[in-house]
């Protein structure tokens, strides 16, 4: 009560208060001064009311500052409920380096306020830019959920005859003049955090901007298309293919005697894997020009950008085309009118075969990634691909949703306490497999961890029989990678017993489907499908039978597709439970019903099959 009350004293003018609410932006308004394609000023005041804990991240001043971009001033203060002012100067400021690997010039400069809420800070500051703009500061006024906006603004000043593009979402059209472009926002409710909500980057205010043509450390170039774009990105690389001449000679016998394409990257792909590992570098230009070939072949090591134009040079030096590949592993969607590099954040290579009429996307920087999968950070992603000089906007191909699975057999010999001893086959394939790639290699303490933390039991003597995979077999543009894991383990507990009755759970296996019990604000929204099939064979012990089973259940409804199934086959009771959760989006006025579904199947899940002794 007494925060609300001194809040209200400090804001009396404010709307009235939301329970979901955690921190209000009373202010933000930017400026950015281009004054040159070399230089620029950032000029910017934020005013946050912090509510309660949970609104202090929203709070916090952090700025991506490099040798291109620094704060040159700053000052704030910080009002706390008790009318304390503490008044904030550059000397509060922290940076630190964004990554802990070898060569990254990016770091963080930030102020991290108290974590108790109930306060109000203002930041004035100024970030100077320098050696090239090559895209906008980000106008961001909302951070985190929970956050009301109540007033905001940005205003990019400009040299005559300066052209920019822009991408806006949940921003209205901007005022602008010959040199100047300016957008204004206000009383932007907070987004409520929930399960099964959309992207908060499809509800926030957010604007991207930047120069058609620009100069970036020394090297100028045009944004006005993604051709161009990609006209600009290839030529930082004119000089990067310069393998040795040993390692050419190297790879010719290691290659010579392959009997086609296929076998030949296989080849130099497991070479790469052996010889190179992945560092972040991002020294000025390069964090857009990879490292040479010779450089990397002669260190052993590089970000996405030079692994993967090494990989395109051994490749081509034994007669393999491919091509470098950018793409933003966070997003699928790129935003196609706005041709910026300021969008993407990876690089891989995009190599298109002739023998199998497959073209194969190939992760240069993570080992464990089979040839020939297009992992969940790429599968379905849109790319831009460099070819002859210049960008062709592309998309990664999806896998069909129906291929994608987790399948249980479990065989349960159940005694007459309640203890069982359980022998288990899980098969896992595509994006469910992502986790085990280097399921092989991970010691008796992880496996076991990783199996037996899907369970509702407690495990005992957990072994590992059998592990087959197919991971180094891609054949083709049909082939997805998959694993089954054979284990065994005993369960003290795996059901109870009590009188002459044991009562065995239907599904030991199963996550139960989360659902929220207060009232519902956003739409709901599942952007990925899970799809599992178990299998649960309960050998009875000796002198007992059946005295019931669940009864059968069949749901279909937009979010999802389950079938639960329970019989008798001679002296074992045989449990089917399909499981298909769909992509969806509905209105929030549905969410009753999306609980209905999810108490259901857990209903399903955790029903009993009662034995009695005879």
């Amino acid at each position: 009560m007494k925060k609300l009350l001194i809040l209200a004293l400090l804001f009396a003018w404010l709307p009235a208060l939301s329970a979901q609410e955690h921190a209000i932006v009373l202010e933000n308004t930017e400026s950015f001064r281009m004054l040159s394609q070399l230089k620029g000023k950032h000029t910017v005041k934020r005013i946050v009311a912090v509510l309660d804990e949970d609104g202090c991240d929203e709070a916090e001043f952090r700025v991506n500052t490099s040798p291109f971009e620094k704060v040159t001033a700053f000052k704030g203060t910080i009002v706390y409920e008790n009318g304390k002012t503490e008044t904030l100067s550059k000397s509060d400021l922290i940076t630190v380096a964004t990554a802990t690997e070898l060569a990254d010039d990016n770091t963080i400069t930030g102020y991290i306020p108290p974590d108790n809420g109930h306060y109000t800070v203002t930041y004035d500051y100024t970030v100077e830019f320098s050696r090239g703009i090559a895209v906008f500061p980000t106008f961001a006024p909302i951070h985190c959920d929970g956050t009301r906006l109540v007033k905001g603004s940005y205003e990019l000043i400009l040299p005559e005859n300066t052209q920019i593009i822009f991408h806006g979402i949940n921003m209205p059209e901007p005022e602008k003049s010959a040199t100047q472009y300016r957008w204004s926002i206000s009383d932007v409710k907070a987004v409520v955090d929930e399960h099964l909500m959309p992207d908060p980057i499809t509800m926030l205010p957010l604007l991207l901007s930047a120069p058609v043509n620009f100069t970036f450390d020394k090297v100028s170039g045009s944004q006005d298309c993604w051709e161009n774009l990609g006209n600009w990105d290839s030529l930082l690389m004119w000089d990067c293919d310069d393998l040795p001449a040993a390692t050419r000679s190297k790879i010719h016998k290691m290659t010579d005697g392959c009997s086609g394409e296929l076998e030949k990257i296989r080849v130099l792909y497991d070479y790469l894997r052996e010889k190179t590992r992945y560092v972040s570098i991002q020294f000025g230009i390069g964090g857009f020009r990879p490292f040479k070939a010779s450089v990397v072949d002669r260190s052993g090591f590089g970000d996405c950008k030079a692994l993967t134009n090494y990989f395109a040079c051994l490749l081509r030096e034994v007669g393999i085309e491919s091509y470098y590949t950018i793409l933003n592993t966070d997003r699928k969607k790129l935003f196609a009118d706005y041709s910026c590099f300021g969008q993407t954040n990876h690089v891989m290579l995009t190599v298109p075969l002739k023998e199998t009429a497959d073209t194969l996307y190939v992760e240069c920087t993570n080992p464990s990634v089979p040839l020939g999968y297009r992992h969940e950070d790429v599968a379905g992603h849109d790319v831009l691909i460099l070819k002859d000089y210049v960008g062709v906007f592309s998309h990664v191909p999806d896998y069909p949703d129906s291929l994608g699975i987790v399948e249980n057999l479990w065989n349960v010999s159940l005694k007459a306490d309640g203890a069982a001893d359980v022998k288990v086959s899980s098969r896992f394939t595509l994006d469910n497999a992502e986790h085990l790639f280097n399921f092989r290699n991970w010691s008796e303490e992880e496996r076991n961890e990783a199996i037996a933390g899907s369970f509702d039991i407690h495990s005992q003597d957990l072994t590992v029989t059998d592990i087959r995979d197919n991971f180094k077999s891609y054949d083709g543009p049909s082939w997805i990678p998959e694993i089954t894991i054979d284990y065994t383990f005993a369960a003290h507990t795996y059901a109870r017993s009590g009188g002459n009755r044991i009562f065995v759970p239907v599904n030991n296996l199963a996550k139960r489907l989360y659902y929220q019990r207060k009232a519902r604000v956003n739409p709901i929204e599942r952007r990925s499908v899970q799809n599992a099939h178990d299998r649960i064979v309960i050998q009875l012990p000796d002198g007992f039978n059946v005295e019931s089973l669940p009864d059968d259940v069949v749901m279909d409804e937009p979010w999802g597709l389950f079938s639960s199934t329970c019989r008798t086959e001679g002296n074992t009771v045989v449990i089917d439970q399909r499981t298909l959760l769909r992509k969806c989006h509905t209105e929030a006025d549905r969410y009753p019903d999306y609980k209905a579904f999810a108490r259901a199947l857990n209903k399903a899940y955790a029903n009993t099959v009662v034995l009695k002794h005879e």
